[in-house]
């Protein structure tokens, strides 16, 4: 005993047949007027026969298409171009010099006000660097990744002390990238131009961390042109509504979004990157607010660039870098006590005195902001 809405048998036979029945309810009444019907039917309880129907139908509530209907094809709107006299054109406010000497760069997104998180980062990289020194693996130090801030452009409203923090950074590290996402591609054309810049470029958030023996192996195997090394996306759908939400104007109803990589981390080729940015000169958003999903799915596809790889997830730490900062120094202190300790280099005969030359030459400032070693230093009289 049940209604058939739309034809759809599976779904109305789960809803008001044998649920119905197990809800205790007996009966159904025919209303021959559909319009005047107002009633909200609650189920107290999700069974594997009602799982598959919830998925679609929020699949279609938020796009109004069955998955049967959708396409990978672009919407219309971004098959054009735009005129040459509204190219897309951007401006670096602060451009530091390419680095040249190394395989991989990395560029990360960052808050103007993240000045702590930034030195965490510099500090996590010259720690990388004294666990692997070129003479012990030169092809990891050729490797090892120098780092490139991308901050935005400060607003008139922007509290003075911050702008005087973020200029005196910019003065002293000479790391910082000021201007829009799109800046740094125009960074890797026009700043990184020639033949000895960096073969492939990272680009990730300021909470995730690298895990640099993993990247050595992945980059090993075989040449890269786009790796997800957080997430791919596939087969997405826009969400409507919320803080990313996608108007219909933006991307038309029935296309699925182009496979992508989220932002937290990926990985691309310096080619890749200028097949992107020149593609994304005559490219008009239309106000398309995902930029992850706009660089590395729609105009990548209008590049002419196939989709992302999928990239094993060990090579990023997304989500706590400062926690995967701690816990990096905390494992490789606990694995090197007894190789301290038993160090005859060391003029001194005590652990204390061996520990605290060892946090001195080996880790310098970066013991200072790490919490769990507030105890040791009080008990080392560092």
């Amino acid at each position: 005993e049940y209604a058939v809405p739309h034809g759809n048998f599976d779904i109305a036979e789960v809803i008001t047949g044998k649920q119905r029945e197990r809800a205790g309810i007996h009966g159904i009444v025919m209303n021959m007027k559909p319009q005047a019907t107002k009633a909200v039917v609650t189920l107290p309880y999700l069974d594997w026969d009602y799982a598959h129907f919830r998925k679609h139908f929020y699949e279609w509530a938020m796009d109004i298409q069955p998955p049967d209907k959708m396409t990978y094809d672009l919407p219309d709107l971004y098959l054009q171009d735009r005129p040459v006299s509204d190219r897309w054109t951007v401006g670096l406010l602060e451009a530091p010099p390419c680095i040249a000497s190394y395989t991989v760069m990395s560029l990360i997104k960052t808050a103007r006000k993240n000045g702590l998180i930034r030195k965490f980062i510099r500090m996590y990289h010259k720690f990388q660097e004294k666990l692997q020194p070129p003479n012990q693996n030169p092809y990891f130090h050729k490797l090892h990744v120098p780092v490139r801030f991308i901050l935005g452009k400060g607003d008139s409203n922007e509290d003075p002390e911050l702008t005087k923090n973020v200029t005196q950074e910019i003065k002293e590290n000479g790391d910082i990238i000021v201007g829009d996402f799109i800046d740094s591609y125009e960074y890797i054309k026009n700043v990184c131009a020639g033949s000895n810049t960096p073969e492939y470029l990272m680009f990730h958030d300021d909470d995730t961390m690298i895990q640099f023996s993993h990247l050595e192996d992945y980059l090993k195997t075989e040449p890269r042109h786009l790796s997800c090394l957080a997430f791919k996306g596939s087969h997405a759908r826009p969400f409507r509504w919320g803080k990313y939400n996608v108007t219909t104007d933006q991307w038309a109803s029935g296309h699925w979004l182009p496979e992508f990589c989220t932002g937290p981390c990926n990985l691309m080729s310096r080619q890749t990157a200028l097949k992107i940015l020149e593609a994304a000169e005559k490219t008009d958003p239309k106000g398309f607010k995902l930029e992850d999903v706009l660089f590395t799915g729609i105009i990548r596809i209008k590049a002419g660039l196939p989709a992302p790889d999928e990239a094993p997830k060990n090579i990023c730490n997304v989500g706590d870098g400062l926690k995967f900062i701690t816990s990096s120094v905390n494992r490789y202190v606990n694995a090197n006590k007894q190789m301290i300790n038993k160090s005859r280099k060391l003029p001194w005969t005590d652990l204390a005195s061996k520990m605290k030359y060892f946090r001195e030459n080996i880790f310098g400032d970066l013991i200072e902001y790490l919490p769990e070693y507030k105890a040791f230093k009080l008990k080392t009289g560092s």
